[in-house]
Order: structure tokens, then sequence, then C-alpha cells
């Protein structure tokens, strides 16, 4: 997965809202994005947002990174941020908080940090997540996510939808 990053985002700062549809590479893209700036001098700071504890970051395909959790009541270590000036990347991003996108708003605006947030936009009932509009709304520079997911009519798929659910499992189209 290759997304084109706007020129001067590393050293000038940026907030960025990279998302796509279930099984799209969102957590890969993320992993990797990590993994190849850990590789220079850049400080990389992994998060994972949700009400459920993840510690790590892992993608479709078994990739796997750390990560610090960060739930509906944490608030950033910002003043750690800062003084690393270091680079953030949240998977499950659709799980932030309006308050804790505003933190990292912040943060990209005053201290020119880098943030980049990775998750879905909407839910399979059509609505959109808190933390994907607090994103959009705080005027996060958006991408989606570049994948080959195909709508049942053949359009791209921008969204899931249920398609069935039992007591024990849930399964998720593609949608346009």
């Amino acid at each position: 997965v290759v997304v084109s990053l706007p020129e001067g985002w590393l050293s000038e700062g940026c907030l960025l809202f990279l998302h796509g549809p279930m099984s799209s590479g969102k957590s890969a893209l993320a992993i990797k994005l990590a993994q190849d700036l850990s590789t220079t001098s850049v400080r990389v700071r992994t998060f994972s947002a949700g009400k459920v504890e993840r510690t790590k970051i892992a993608s479709r395909d078994g990739q796997r990174v750390p990560a610090e959790w960060l739930s509906p009541t944490t608030q950033l270590p910002s003043a750690e941020l800062i003084a690393e000036k270091s680079v953030i990347v949240i998977d499950e991003a659709q799980f932030l908080t309006c308050s804790q996108v505003m933190e990292l708003q912040s943060l990209y605006l005053r201290h020119s940090l880098v943030v980049v947030c990775v998750g879905l936009a909407w839910s399979a009932e059509g609505k959109i997540f808190a933390g994907a509009a607090a994103l959009l709304l705080c005027g996060a520079l958006t991408w989606p996510v570049p994948h080959d997911l195909v709508c049942w009519c053949g359009a791209r798929a921008v969204a899931d939808a249920l398609a069935t659910r039992s007591e024990t499992t849930r399964r998720y189209i593609s949608v346009c």
C-alpha cells in the first residue's frame, strides 16, 4: 500500500486521516509507516483507540507493532510527545473522542507534530463515526486508503454494510 503524503509533512507537521472500508489495509499501512519511520532518526509513538484494550496494531496479514491503548477516557501524553518531537500513528481512529482529536489538532497546530490517524469513516449502519467526524471537522487532511475492494455493483467500495448476523458472528460486505 502506497500513499503519497504532502511535501514537507515530516518537518512542518500535519494531521492526516487515512480511511477505508474493512479489509482495505488500513492497519497494514499504519504498521508500514511506523516501521519505515523507525529506521530513521524519527521517534514514532503508536496508539490504538477504542473501548477494548489493545496493546498492538495488527493487520490481517499477520504484521504487528506494539501500541499504547487510548481508551475513551485516556489523555494523550502531550508533554512527552512534544519533548520527543514524536510522529504519532493512531490505528482505529474512528474510536477517538472529540476531545482526543482536539488534543491531536493542538499538537499539530501549536507544535508542528505529525499525527497520522487510520480508521473507518462510516459504520456498517451508514453513520459516520465520532472520531472520523471530529477529524473531518477539525480540518485533517483526508486520504482514502488505496485498495481493490469492490461493491456488489462493480464500483469501488468506500464503506461496509452488515450482510448477515447471528448470535456468534457478523458478516460484512463492501459497498460503494
